[in-house]
């Protein structure tokens, strides 16, 4: 999406640099097509339940605002860093920007439509907005949008109302001695609120990267993997077929599919990548 945007705004500008940009697109394109055109992509698509492109680009457009809406409810701390470091940043930043900044609702109502965008490819060949994983992608870009609308706005308050401007810039000038302090202060107080750390606030569901944090801390991925291995290793050895396998406690709910057992029961993938016919143990499913 920002290559195509990319490449609109320079051929309506008649960038200097267009043939570079239809060049890299060129290439970008043969990749894809290569991507979309390997044959495991229909066998996969076959198990999977698909919107038609109509319903998923109308799905997506409509359930993005929650989404994004939930976003700012579920990390509080995030939003809490944006607004107070991030916004007295672009007051100080846009000094002396001589920038119009005249379309205050372009820059939201583009980055709505591209996320829309980025949800409905999972909405047309899946039939739902995707897995976490998909979700990460999203909500990383929802952030970098939010920084970029808001470093916008402030450009065009900037013109808008001079005056007022001009009177947070400069008390944001007075205290800038105190700011690697407030910085600290900030951050510090995110971090307690976000579960990183202890906790003081609200329990909430961690970020992917707390939960691992924390399943490392206290031992159980350690146990996991050994546990793993331990069972991979009997498979090796074992000299007669099939051969059984058992559950594995998963640490902290971080593989919801992370062993052979559930492997098993989605496909017989774990069978091909040792070579031996495997089946659950039915005493220890």
């Amino acid at each position: 999406m920002i290559l195509a945007g990319w490449l609109g705004w320079s051929v309506w500008k008649r960038h200097a640099r267009l043939p570079l940009i239809i060049a890299t697109s060129v290439v970008f394109a043969v990749g894809f097509i290569i991507n979309m055109s390997a044959p495991g992509n229909a066998i996969r698509q076959a198990n999977l339940d698909s919107l038609s492109p109509a319903m998923a680009v109308f799905t997506a457009l409509i359930g993005t605002p929650k989404r994004i809406i939930g976003q700012l409810f579920r990390f509080p701390s995030i939003v809490a860093i944006i607004l107070l470091i991030w916004v007295p940043f672009c007051v100080r930043a846009l000094r002396d920007s001589k920038a119009k900044f005249r379309l205050p609702l372009l820059l939201p109502l583009a980055s709505y439509f591209v996320l829309a965008a980025m949800f409905t490819p999972s909405y047309y060949a899946m039939g739902y907005s995707g897995p976490y994983r998909l979700w990460n992608i999203v909500m990383y870009a929802f952030y970098l949008l939010l920084l970029a609308n808001l470093y916008y706005f402030i450009g065009w308050w900037k013109r808008r109302l001079p005056a007022q401007y001009t009177k947070s810039l400069g008390w944001l000038l007075r205290v800038k001695r105190i700011a690697p302090v407030y910085v600290v202060i900030v951050m510090a107080a995110a971090i307690l609120l976000s579960g990183t750390g202890p906790s003081i606030g609200l329990e909430r569901e961690g970020a992917t990267s707390v939960r691992a944090f924390k399943a490392l801390r206290n031992g159980t991925t350690c146990a996991y993997a050994f546990a793993f291995d331990a069972q991979a290793a009997a498979i090796i050895a074992a000299q007669h077929e099939p051969v059984e396998v058992s559950s594995i406690i998963a640490p902290e709910s971080l593989f919801h599919n992370g062993d052979l057992s559930k492997y098993l029961l989605i496909s017989n993938e774990p069978s091909k990548w040792y070579g031996k016919d495997l089946v659950v143990d039915e005493n220890n499913p």
